[in-house]
């Protein structure tokens, strides 16, 4: 059955009163070229909602190893630097069951870092492929420092009950900025980022609010009959896979149901759609200030390491190791909440394919 022969099931899409649009009266079964390109639309936008669903089902998330590493590299790194803050800040803590704690968080935290790295590599390939390429080269950063992070940790724990690795937990103890240099370096892309979302946001010029508002076409209108099937779907998909990558998955969708009701069937109630599109880009723009947040928090660490190294602050070294460990501590914790609750919103977000075009036919 090809796309164009699925048009009967397209046809009650656009007539279910429940996406807020009215009625479409061309008979599917005859419908010209307009009513291919409205098949094509609806394959796309099925198929992208069948993957959300799929991906953020408790089951799949459950069973994800994914998404169990992740939430374990949020936590046991946390837990991590939280301790080597307290002990900085009060080293009268440091008893050998508090070493141990923080040997065991160092070492679990440390290997589940390196599956994070590796993640990170295998979802920045995938992103690569979709032509996400800015956040593809995020996570190629991400995937590299996450590893050199975690390597780290294991060795600064296992320095504690083995000679071998005294020099590397030396240089660790000598040169206390190692760590959030290492952050702040991971979490530059997304700083600047973030920093420019947060920008346009204030400003009302991202690029969800301009294509919204905009009254021209945004999309192809495909009025020569030439076009196939599946050309239509890899033009469309294409757009839908670049806002995406704008503006998150979720809000991308929403702007692609509304544009296109609005350009192929001017005239429909598109009130639920536009509802649905500025809830969801709320829910994003709000995302952006939580990572806002927890960028700040790297950065202060990163700060905070470099005033350190004014010699006549060198008796505060205890102080400032604390404040920045714990910075950074936080730093962790807003991803973990991130990685249970948003996981599109969050900096290693969840990778949302489009549909197949070998599945189309």
């Amino acid at each position: 059955m090809t796309i164009t022969e699925k048009a009967s099931d397209f046809y009650h899409y656009w007539t279910d009163p429940s996406p807020g649009i009215t009625t479409y009266t061309e008979n599917p079964q005859t419908a010209n070229n307009k009513g291919r390109v409205n098949a094509c639309v609806y394959q796309i936008i099925h198929a992208k909602e069948t993957n959300i669903k799929e991906l953020t089902s408790l089951k799949s998330r459950a069973w994800s190893f994914d998404e169990w590493v992740l939430i374990g590299g949020d936590l046991f790194t946390m837990g991590y630097l939280a301790l080597e803050g307290m002990i900085a800040l009060s080293p009268g803590l440091l008893s050998p069951s508090v070493q141990a704690a923080l040997s065991a968080f160092g070492i679990v935290g440390g290997v589940i870092n390196i599956f994070v790295g590796v993640i990170s590599l295998k979802n920045a390939l995938q992103e690569w492929r979709e032509g996400h390429y800015m956040g593809a080269t995020r996570l190629f950063l991400d995937s590299a420092l996450c590893i050199g992070i975690g390597s780290l940790m294991i060795i600064a724990s296992l320095a504690a009950y083995t000679s071998i690795f005294g020099g590397v937990a030396g240089a660790l103890v000598y040169c206390p900025w190692i760590f959030p240099l290492l952050f702040f370096v991971m979490n530059f892309p997304v700083i600047c980022e973030v920093a420019n979302r947060l920008y346009h946001i204030t400003r009302g010029t991202t690029p969800s609010s301009q294509l919204f508002s905009s009254q021209e076409a945004v999309l192809p209108y495909f009025s020569d009959q030439n076009y196939t099937d599946e050309e239509i779907i890899k033009e469309l998909s294409k757009i839908l896979e670049t806002w995406q990558d704008l503006m998150g998955v979720q809000t991308a969708l929403a702007l692609f149901k509304y544009k296109t009701v609005q350009q192929f069937h001017p005239g429909c109630n598109t009130e639920k759609l536009r509802e649905e599109f500025e809830k969801r880009k709320k829910e994003w723009e709000r995302a952006q200030w939580v990572r806002a947040l927890q960028m700040a928090l790297y950065t202060a660490a990163f700060a905070t390491s470099l005033i350190a190294l004014s010699p006549q602050l060198q008796k505060d070294q205890a102080l400032f190791s604390g404040i920045q460990n714990l910075a950074m501590a936080g730093a962790n914790l807003l991803p973990l909440l991130m990685d249970i609750f948003w996981p599109f919103k969050r900096n290693t977000y969840l990778p949302v394919p489009g549909i197949a075009l070998e599945k189309a036919n």
